[in-house]
């Protein structure tokens, strides 16, 4: 998991990555247990980049992925932006195309079988902030995001009329 930490996207000055498993949901077939820590040489390749901070495994593993979420989320500077991304994960397009005067960004997700999901996976971290599950983030206020978005349909959407106002020209 990948955390971006910085003001988005100009001053995004560090990479924040915390290795290690988690154990459930278990899946064997997916994702065959072989250590609480990276064994593809993703720690060496990271840190040959510069500008890495790398959190290592913890033994035993992480049991739950909120275990790992929080641990790296209260790395982060408050106010920092979060962009998430799994090891097996790349971000395509302009990622400062995102950048939006809301704290919550959505973004699409595909497989190699082309399957769409959509999450919120570029998020502003608020002071005491914490993962309830593996999709929901919880101010100290109780407000929860549920940051999953599901296989939104393509097929339907709305037609807008007249060009957004913040259209490109």
């Amino acid at each position: 998991m990948k955390v971006v930490s910085g003001l988005y996207p100009a001053s995004a000055r560090s990479w924040l990555i915390a290795d290690g498993y988690y154990e459930t949901p278990r899946d064997n077939e997916r994702y065959p247990y072989k250590g609480s820590g990276s064994t593809d040489g993703t720690r060496e390749y990271c840190r040959g980049q510069g500008g890495v901070e790398w959190i290592d495994a913890p033994e035993p593993n992480y049991f739950f992925q909120t275990e790992k979420w929080n641990r790296m989320t209260e790395r982060v500077e408050d106010g920092a932006w979060m962009l998430l991304l799994d090891p097996d994960e790349r971000m395509m397009g302009n990622p400062g195309s995102l950048a939006r005067g809301v704290d919550y960004v959505p973004i699409k997700v595909i497989d190699p079988e082309g399957q769409v999901m959509y999450y919120i996976r570029l998020l502003r971290k608020t002071r005491g902030m914490v993962w309830t599950d593996w999709s929901t983030v919880k101010s100290p206020a109780g407000v929860e995001v549920g940051l999953y978005l599901g296989n939104v349909s393509e097929q339907v959407y709305i037609s807008h009329s007249r060009p957004f106002r913040n259209s490109p020209k």
